[in-house]
């Protein structure tokens, strides 16, 4: 089927949110035309897709991006859906979501995001039942590996992600989370690798130790401290590229909340 119709200020929204480069139709050819790697999935198997979905596939999942205009993103979407006064609006919660995936096929819409210490935090529109956070979101993203269960957050994610037959909710999801690890970790290492460097050049002292952010530690305990700021920078690169794979511009300070 084709999603069509919807509201003027809908349309608009879309339109707009395209323009800015903020939404992404990611079951279409419109978005495969503009991925010549087709990474996670090609035009054959967005055919079988929708034949394997009684035509339900193609169309039916918008990915909007907030991080890269928060405010204007946020107009754009209250406008079209007065639901989303509650996320963007005046009253709303001081941490929004960095994600709004729009689930055409069955009316529902899923908001994640990083909040405070860059954890993870995710729900449903106009659910208080619906809730993603670092316990659960990766039985929330794999909800099938529970499939009798009757946790409220469970059966949304079972139902939101029947037609996303390339798992790509589950990738965008799973790659925030771990950004938000690395991006974390980053933050609570003390200093830089730069400034490290600095100290441990300037010399130990007379007991052979290197004051490193008025902790002293040993040259192979400073070292070990650099080596965690490579492996939290590499990961979290890596979990970066991946969601720039459907945001180009995104980068490491739009989501990295500095929220300590």
């Amino acid at each position: 089927m084709a999603y069509q119709g919807g509201t003027v200020a809908a349309r608009e929204c879309i339109f707009k949110l395209k323009q800015l480069g903020a939404l992404v139709d990611v079951y279409s050819h419109e978005w495969l035309a503009i991925q010549p790697q087709h990474i996670y999935f090609g035009a054959d198997d967005l055919e079988e897709y929708q034949q394997k979905s009684n035509n339900f596939c193609i169309g039916h999942l918008l990915i909007v991006s907030t991080s890269l205009d928060q405010q204007a993103v946020g107009d754009l979407l209250t406008a079209a859906h007065p639901g989303f006064e509650s996320i963007f609006g005046e009253s709303a919660p001081y941490h929004k979501p960095d994600f709004v995936f729009i689930n055409l096929a069955t009316q529902q819409v899923l908001c994640v995001g990083l909040g405070r210490k860059n954890q993870i935090f995710g729900y449903a529109l106009g659910s208080e039942e619906i809730r993603i956070r670092s316990g659960n979101v990766y039985d929330s993203i794999q909800p099938w590996q529970h499939k009798d269960s009757e946790d409220p957050t469970l059966v949304f994610m079972r139902d939101f992600l029947v037609h996303d037959h390339a798992g790509i909710v589950e990738v965008i999801v799973e790659s925030l989370y771990e950004f938000g690890e690395c991006a974390y970790k980053w933050d609570r290492l003390p200093l830089t690798p730069d400034q490290i460097e600095e100290v441990i050049d300037a010399g130990a002292d007379s007991d052979d130790m290197y004051d490193i952010d008025d902790e002293l530690m040993t040259l192979d305990e400073a070292r070990a401290v650099i080596a965690e700021f490579e492996e939290a920078d590499e990961s979290g690169r890596d979990n970066l590229a991946k969601l720039q794979l459907f945001f180009p511009e995104l980068s490491w300070s739009d989501l990295n909340t500095q929220d300590y």
